[in-house]
């Protein structure tokens, strides 16, 4: 390959990370306005990317619980901890999933 040609290869690569919006970008965009549905699609294709996998794993079960998915929500809490069970958020995540708010949806 020369040098030209690597050239436009580090361009184009880099073109999404400075003007595009990465899945996870989006999905926490849909997540934080309250469109769960949308921000699963996002966090679903996010962690086909292996984008921020941990996080993407977590929202996606906390969105998959406010659509009322309460068992998809538990196997993506319990994916995240098989990933890093030291990971603090872990255990948020699943204090809110077991928090009694959210008992009528599981």
């Amino acid at each position: 390959m020369n040098r030209h040609n690597f050239i436009v290869i580090i361009i184009l690569s880099n073109f999404n990370l400075i003007f595009g919006q990465t899945d996870y970008e989006n999905a926490i965009k849909e997540y934080d306005i309250g469109n769960f549905k949308n921000a699963v699609s996002f966090f679903t294709k996010s962690i086909e990317k292996s984008e921020k996998l941990q996080d993407s794993y977590l929202y996606r079960a906390i969105s998959y619980l406010y659509i009322e998915k309460a068992v998809e929500s538990k196997k993506d809490l319990d994916k995240a901890y098989e990933i890093d069970s030291s990971y603090v958020k872990n255990y948020v995540f699943y204090g809110r999933y077991y928090s009694p708010a959210m008992r009528s949806v599981r």
